[in-house]
């Protein structure tokens, strides 16, 4: 008897994992996820001695402020944020962070760069998170 119970419950829980499964793939599927491209839209522009660089980030996706590097040459920089709607969020992998929301400007100033490169990291509302993306801006 007890050897029945205990197929029966483990029957049970192996039934709610497939159907858990099942309906996070459903909702994937059915819930677009846009490219990082699309989601994180990245424009540059050049204001007198500065280099700015402007996420515009799509609504229900956030970008994780830690995650916003830009190295020249290869090399680590600093950069100034000028605008970004930044919050306090609780997140599965990283714990409490810092994300930001709308849209993110930065300022880097402008030098001489033989190359320049940002680095950044979101994540979509719906539990979708992104690689580390990398764009070279020159």
């Amino acid at each position: 008897m007890k050897k029945l119970f205990i197929l029966v419950a483990m029957l049970n829980v192996s039934s709610i994992n497939i159907i858990a499964e099942e309906e996070l793939l459903f909702n994937l599927k059915n819930n677009k996820i846009l490219p990082a491209n699309e989601a994180f839209k990245l424009e540059t522009s050049l204001v007198q001695d500065a280099l700015k660089i402007k996420w515009t980030i799509g609504d229900e996706y956030y970008l994780y402020l830690d995650s916003i590097t830009v190295m020249a040459n290869k090399k680590p920089i600093k950069h100034e944020i000028l605008d970004s709607k930044v919050l306090d969020h609780e997140d599965i992998f990283f714990g409490k962070t810092k994300i930001l929301k709308d849209k993110l400007v930065i300022s880097i100033k402008n030098s001489p760069f033989k190359s320049l490169e940002v680095s950044y990291q979101g994540c979509s509302e719906q539990g979708f998170c992104y690689p580390i993306q990398k764009v070279n801006i020159i």
